[in-house]
């Protein structure tokens, strides 16, 4: 007999979408602690087309070259999404957040969605602070997922054995360049919603599980900084040089297989 459906994900902050960045100023203004739930949605950049006098036409807009689309930063009860391609704008109150030390950006994916807005923003934006949701997921709870590697749990997975629902990955593929649907706000708002969510179970379980193994969980092995698009170790350089992060740092592993808590 298989195992009952699982009940849907379903919305329970409220969504704000955003259409300038003045708005969207403001409203970020109010972000001064952590954690936030951190997503992005993104598109590839165009193509170059062909006219019927076969005339090759490149597309310079750098707002339309652009990758990145949408980025939504969930807070407690609110979820913030900024359609930022849209806007033409990326606010100084954004990058504020994505930079503070202090302020814990939760997700999962995130050094895929650090290189997209670094390469979107540029101009020198280091990203700190990010922390792996899927990663924490596995480590509060290792014994449940012995038959796996290393890798992250995807968001999907997390809210499956955390919130014991499931989440809707429909509309991942669709378009993101143009004016959101209601569909995809619902979309957007709800893996970033998730996102902090899980978090706010699994971190206690993290600092629990992190008191009964004997060298404990370093921060390290789920948190890391985002520097010109390459997740890097928090604060850590050598010889000028930051030091790449990895999801591999967890020493319980051996050739991607658990191995043992004193390994």
């Amino acid at each position: 007999m298989s195992a009952p459906e699982l009940p849907a994900y379903e919305q329970t902050s409220v969504f704000t979408t955003f259409t300038n960045a003045q708005q969207a100023e403001v409203a970020l203004s109010v972000i001064q602690h952590g954690p936030v739930g951190l997503d992005t949605e993104y598109a590839d950049a165009p193509a170059p087309t062909i006219d019927s006098d076969g005339v090759v036409h490149i597309e310079t807009d750098p707002w339309k070259l652009m990758r990145l689309c949408v980025v939504q930063v969930a807070i407690p009860g609110e979820v913030f999404i900024l359609p930022v391609k849209l806007m033409r704008a990326f606010p100084d109150h954004l990058r504020r957040i994505l930079e503070a030390k202090t302020i814990a950006k939760v997700g999962v994916g995130l050094p895929i969605d650090g290189k997209i807005i670094f390469d979107a923003v540029g101009d020198g934006i280091v990203i700190r602070n990010l922390v792996d949701v899927g990663l924490i997921t596995k480590y509060s709870k290792v014994e449940q997922y012995l038959d796996q590697d290393q890798t992250p749990l995807g968001l999907e997975r997390c809210v499956q054995d955390v919130l014991h629902r499931k989440l809707d990955k429909s509309m991942q593929k669709s378009s993101w360049s143009g004016e959101l649907t209601d569909a995809q706000k619902k979309y957007a708002g709800l893996d970033a919603q998730a996102s902090l969510e899980v978090f706010e179970i699994v971190a206690p379980r993290l600092a629990a599980k992190a008191l009964t193994v004997p060298r404990g969980i370093p921060v390290d092995w789920y948190t890391f900084d985002c520097r010109e698009g390459k997740a890097t170790r928090l604060e850590q350089s050598y010889a000028g040089e930051y030091v790449p992060w990895s999801a591999r740092f967890c020493t319980w592993y051996w050739q991607g297989k658990f191995k043992s808590y004193n390994f």
